[in-house]
């Protein structure tokens, strides 16, 4: 049987019952993914506390978290075609490194006292524009070292793996750390980016780009060639576009689910966080069951399955005055989110070249992350002018005629004959 390796084919005999095992620099990547991940965790639940430490002001609050999504929308394109030129391997350790050493001076400037708004701000930036880079660099790594068809496996399990550190465990670790001592929450992620940059050094799949297939000439060019790619390969550019508007409308709800939960619900403060754990165990659950959905289903019905049972959610949530029913319906817009991502990005992995691994992720992404502070605004508006339910009934409705109008467009067998040209390659 012959398989692709970082691009470069190989002719190996592999016996069925090696299929299910994924190969040992995988679990490399996804040890190191979960414990950036967790200190992730961490800092995001720290950081926002360290921030209402100093200032009540919501707009200086809010400046620190749109500082660290600004870098998608200035920087994401170039960091995709910088991944595609450089050596990976070397980025990943080099970004986590850097990134090690941004937040240990935070950690630093707060055990001094010297810390501040614009320092929180300048802190999220810098790591907000390297984990352009990182993405990247990590997304094109999983595909060069696990073989097509395991890739629903390997994304399903890393999905789990950063759900569980980066949204159940990190988090109440950080705000117990914070409370304990302000400074040791980045002092965790921190060493948790030197662990991962560690055995990202660890690796042993060549990660490079194929001599073949390195992106030449300047960095315009790449990006625009990029560009055209995504837009050319029709499946790809139909996710892309349907995931766009369904994060459009996510984060519409997202910028006012706190006050939704408060003033219609009718939830204490100190229950908003297990609310949101809703979420988190759906998407815990959806990554473990993403390659079954896809094996019973097939990835096409499998992804309009996640479509439709959102907008269900959305609705249910929209008319919902219990904790309870919330909860439940909050797992479920989280199962259906990363059954989705699982199967959208084993997909695209899949179908994209090795050279331009890294220019498609940016290019995905700068689309998909970087309507995010539009839709936050789009929420307030329509919280504040038609009340706090309508930002769940319109997401409802704009995503279900988005689903009617492009769903179509992902069949099972143009997903099956897309992956199968893109082997032959």
């Amino acid at each position: 049987m012959e398989r692709t390796i970082s691009g470069r084919r190989r002719v190996a005999t592999v016996r069925p019952r090696h299929l299910a095992r994924l190969p040992a620099d995988f679990w490399r990547l996804w040890t190191a993914a979960t414990v950036s991940g967790a200190g992730d965790g961490v800092r995001l639940a720290a950081l926002p506390l360290l921030a209402a430490s100093l200032t009540r002001d919501p707009r200086s609050v809010s400046l620190v978290a749109a500082a660290g999504g600004l870098p998608w929308l200035l920087f994401a394109l170039p960091a995709g075609a910088l991944a595609d030129r450089w050596d990976r391997k070397r980025v990943l350790w080099g970004v986590d490194l850097t990134r090690a050493a941004v937040v240990a001076a935070l950690a630093a400037a707060v055990a001094g006292g010297h810390v501040s708004v614009p320092l929180l701000a300048a802190v999220e930036f810098a790591l907000g524009t390297a984990e352009t880079l990182f993405e990247s660099a990590a997304q094109a790594a999983v595909p060069a070292v696990v073989p097509t068809e395991r890739l629903e496996r390997a994304n399903g399990r890393l999905y789990a793996g950063t759900v569980v550190a980066s949204s159940l465990a990190g988090p109440p670790l950080g705000s117990a750390l914070f409370a304990v001592v302000a400074a040791a929450p980045f002092g965790f992620d921190a060493t948790s980016f030197v662990l991962a940059a560690a055995l990202a050094l660890g690796l042993r799949a060549d990660l490079r780009a194929p001599a073949e297939q390195a992106p030449a000439g300047r960095l315009r060019g790449q990006i625009v060639e990029g560009v055209r790619w995504l837009w050319r390969q029709r499946q790809l550019r139909t996710i892309c576009l349907l995931l766009t508007l369904w994060n459009l409308v996510e984060n519409a709800i997202l910028a006012v689910v706190v006050l939704w939960a408060l003033e219609v619900l009718r939830l204490p403060g100190a229950a908003f966080g297990l609310l949101l754990a809703g979420f988190a165990a759906g998407g815990l659950l959806g990554s473990l069951l993403a390659e079954r959905v896809a094996g019973a289903a097939g990835p096409g019905r499998g992804m309009a399955a996640c479509v439709w049972v959102t907008v269900a959610a959305y609705l249910g949530l929209g008319a919902t005055r219990s904790g309870v029913v919330a909860f439940a319906l909050l797992a479920v817009v989280g199962a259906a989110a990363f059954v989705w991502n699982v199967l959208s990005a084993s997909f695209r992995q899949a179908v994209v070249p090795a050279g331009l691994q890294g220019r498609i992720s940016s290019v995905y992404r700068f689309a998909t992350w970087g309507v995010i502070p539009a839709g936050a605004a789009l929420g307030g508006v329509l919280a504040g002018q038609l009340g706090l339910r309508v930002p769940f009934l319109v997401a409802a409705a704009a995503l279900a005629a988005a689903g009617a109008a492009l769903l179509p467009g992902l069949r099972d067998a143009d997903l099956a004959a897309a992956r199968a040209e893109a082997a032959a390659r």
